[in-house]
């Protein structure tokens, strides 16, 4: 029982410790709004620009959300439903 409660407080500190020491601001970085493409929209909500893309024209809205690590760049075969909905991803890494 000693080992688990050892274990436990061990892989707890490996796993919360990073996130408690603070980080810098990164000097030297370009804003991710003028990396964006063409076709890219933001919209500021409570201080925070999301960055989305919309395609369809159709009345039914279709919000598509990506997994951790993806994002909204690239081709997507999403675009297809636009042809009945209006589909819009969005994408939370700007800020």
């Amino acid at each position: 029982m000693k080992f688990i409660v050892i274990a436990v407080s061990l892989l707890s500190v490996v796993l919360i410790a990073p996130f408690l020491i603070p980080v810098r601001d990164l000097e030297g970085t370009v804003n991710p709004i003028l990396l964006a493409e063409e076709d890219s929209m933001f919209v500021n909500i409570k201080n925070i620009n999301i960055h989305y893309k919309s395609a369809g024209e159709g009345s039914t809205l279709v919000l598509l959300l990506h997994g951790f690590g993806a994002s909204t760049f690239g081709p997507s075969s999403s675009w297809v439903w636009g042809k009945h909905f209006f589909v819009a991803r969005g994408d939370w890494s700007f800020s």
